[in-house]
């Protein structure tokens, strides 16, 4: 199908209505995209790192995406055993957009089992302190602990397995006990 652009904007209303326009024929284009090619894992991987900044914020309806992002995680979801490096990088950057859209576009969490996926990751938690993306999952982290949507009991399991996995695998770092019991405070 051919594009047709629309003509020369000059009034704020049409200023607007060509940027959800722009916004639209991005949605399209990834939807199409997502749906009409295999994926392999790595190119889910990069796909995932540009979907907070790059993706949901230029289209209409980034909701639609959590299909994806459910369905990357779920790659990881359904492996029995150790995860490898590869798919608990995919787990991080599947959460953390999975995080976009509950906090700013209104995701149910409960339907998607947010907090016990992310529950599950500390496991790894040895493993993610030595990766590129050990930032992004304590923020990640930070952020989803502190969520007013989180019960005070869930965060307080939350903390109980970290500071358990911080204390049982020798990783007592000064920062990274302070910043687990930052939490707390």
């Amino acid at each position: 199908e051919d594009i047709q652009l629309p003509p020369v904007v000059k009034t704020p209303e049409e200023v607007k209505a060509l940027q959800e326009y722009c916004k639209t024929a991005f949605q399209e284009l990834w939807d199409e995209t997502l749906r009409s090619h295999a994926i392999d894992a790595d190119t889910i991987i990069l796909i995932l790192r540009s979907m907070n900044t790059q993706i949901l914020p230029k289209v209409s309806k980034p909701i639609l995406f959590s299909d994806f992002i459910i369905g990357a995680y779920n790659i990881v979801d359904n492996v029995v055993g150790k995860l490898d490096h590869k798919k608990i990088v995919l787990s991080i950057h599947a959460l953390s957009s999975l995080f976009v859209l509950l906090t700013n576009h209104g995701l149910d969490y409960t339907s998607i089992n947010f907090y016990e996926k992310l529950y599950r990751l500390l496991e790894y938690l040895e493993n993610i302190f030595r990766m590129e993306e050990k930032e992004k999952f304590l923020r990640l982290m930070e952020l989803s602990i502190k969520s007013p949507m989180l019960p005070a009991s869930i965060a307080a399991s939350f903390m109980k397995k970290l500071l358990r996995i911080i204390l049982n695998k020798h990783m007592a770092q000064a920062s990274l006990t302070i910043w687990a019991i930052s939490f707390v405070c």
